[in-house]
């Protein structure tokens, strides 16, 4: 009876530490949530760094190719408000990137790179430098010459953005911004009706815009100093005094963003643009801002089918696990809807992840990830359901089904098991793939796992991403 009973005890132990160290997920592959674009898969190319002598080996032109790429934003992010397209100079040198010459990327090259790498290309456009001197009218000109250009030169560019993050720039007030939206939008559609033209704001549908929070009493001061840089001092000063002036949170204040441009000129545009450059711990929020500002729109304009646009993400600081925290970030962007997205910068000697070595061009290990990500999550975004430290989604394409599991919670190695549902659910094997390691010194692993009754079991290891696939060429 002793014996019976320590090998019950045994077995209760060993079930109840299967039970601590296993999460089941559970794919139900022919229910449809999301069409997943092919443009989803975007980054930032910077004109001023992805340059000529970047370029003119053909390694970088081919790492995007391999990277899966398929949306290039130009010419970048906040130098766009500082740029004008034809010259592919700077409005002011004193302000950033603070360069300008011959040598950088100009608009004819860009479009030369997104063909050769079979991209979307996505422009931005000033509305700072016309802003600021009073002549919106001249941005909107210099804006439907661009477009004028593309429709001459066959270059077919359909996704424009009015302006980068001008909540974040004392120049212009979100009613401001939204008159000028207006202005552009009129000069643009006059010359194609079907460009979808972006409009931009903060995550957070309760932010106030620079301008709004800047003390009444000192905003003349800081419009003069912004009329004013001359040199890189003048640039620090307008900069230092904005910021001491400007009143926090970034919530205060009864004007708030995307309330007003909503109404003021939503019926104008076509897509929603937002940047969010996020702590590790804001991705439990992620959706729940992300549908707010769905819903705000959806109530605003309920005939309207906008686009929503991350043209710029990142985390706010580089870590070991940062690689894990945009994966999971890519996954709740395809979760809550979004349309496309465009990590920020593609490469860069930053404090942020990049896709690519600035001096070599190696991948780094989000490329990697985000490469199979491009290739592989196709088709259909469809249900998960699990419980437990591992994040997953997946998608599932005609004779194809993907499943992306982040082990950043992971304390320990984890049985995973994937059960399929639906037609998938007779596959016979299943590649598993899987990467760990820092920004540039990474390790990948693939093997062919069987697959029984629709389901696969393998371990999931601390700090490593895993991808499985499905396919009809393993089963």
């Amino acid at each position: 009876m002793r014996i019976v009973l320590f090998y019950m005890a045994l077995s209760f132990q060993a079930a109840m530490l299967f039970a601590q160290t296993t999460q089941t997920i559970v794919i139900k592959a022919d229910e449809k949530i999301h069409a997943i674009r092919p443009d989803f898969w975007g980054t930032n190319l910077l004109y001023w760094i992805d340059d000529d002598a970047s370029l003119s080996d053909g390694g970088l032109r081919q790492g995007i190719k391999d990277a899966g790429l398929r949306l290039l934003r130009y010419p970048g992010g906040t130098v766009a408000d500082n740029f004008h397209w034809r010259s592919g100079t700077l409005d002011n040198i004193n302000m950033f990137p603070f360069q300008s010459g011959a040598a950088e990327t100009d608009f004819d090259e860009f479009i030369a790179l997104c063909r050769q790498s079979r991209a979307e290309p996505m422009c931005v456009l000033n509305t700072e430098s016309w802003a600021i001197k009073n002549d919106v009218k001249g941005g909107a000109h210099e804006a439907a010459e661009w477009l004028r250009y593309c429709k001459r030169q066959h270059y077919q560019v359909k996704y424009w953005e009015i302006g980068n993050e001008t909540y974040w720039h004392p120049v212009l007030s979100a009613s401001e911004y939204a008159d000028l939206v207006n202005i552009y939008a009129d000069s643009l559609k006059n010359v194609d009706p079907e460009i979808i033209l972006g409009v931009n704001g903060h995550w957070d549908i309760d932010f106030v815009g620079t301008k709004e929070r800047i003390r009444p009493s000192s905003l003349s001061e800081v419009l003069a100093l912004r009329r004013n840089i001359n040199s890189r001092a003048d640039h620090k000063q307008y900069e230092t005094f904005t910021k001491k002036e400007t009143t926090l949170p970034i919530t205060s204040g009864a004007q708030k963003w995307w309330p007003t441009v909503a109404a003021k000129c939503g019926d104008k545009i076509d897509m929603i643009i937002v940047h969010w450059y996020f702590a590790p711990a804001q991705l439990d929020l992620v959706a729940e801002k992300l549908n707010q500002l769905q819903r705000l729109w959806k109530n605003a304009h309920p005939a309207k089918d906008y686009v929503f646009n991350m043209s710029e993400f990142n985390v706010t600081t580089k870590t070991p696990q940062s690689f894990m925290h945009l994966t999971e970030m890519m996954g709740l962007l395809l979760n809550t809807g979004f349309d496309l997205s465009a990590i920020w910068p593609m490469r860069m000697e930053y404090k942020k992840p990049v896709l690519f070595n600035y001096k070599d061009h190696q991948p780094s290990i989000f490329n990697q990830v985000f490469r199979r990500l491009s290739n592989q999550l196709t088709g259909h975004l469809v249900p998960v359901s699990s419980t437990g430290p591992l994040h997953a989604y997946a998608a599932h394409s005609e004779g194809q089904t993907s499943v992306v599991l982040s082990g950043r919670k992971v304390k320990e190695a984890l049985s995973a098991t994937l059960q399929l549902e639906g037609t998938s659910s007779g596959r016979r094997k299943c590649s598993v793939w899987r990467i760990s390691g820092d920004e540039f010194d990474y390790k990948m692993k693939e093997e062919l796992l069987p697959v029984v009754g629709g389901r696969v079991t393998f371990l999931v290891h601390p700090s490593e991403v895993v991808i499985a696939v499905f396919n009809k060429s393993t089963g």
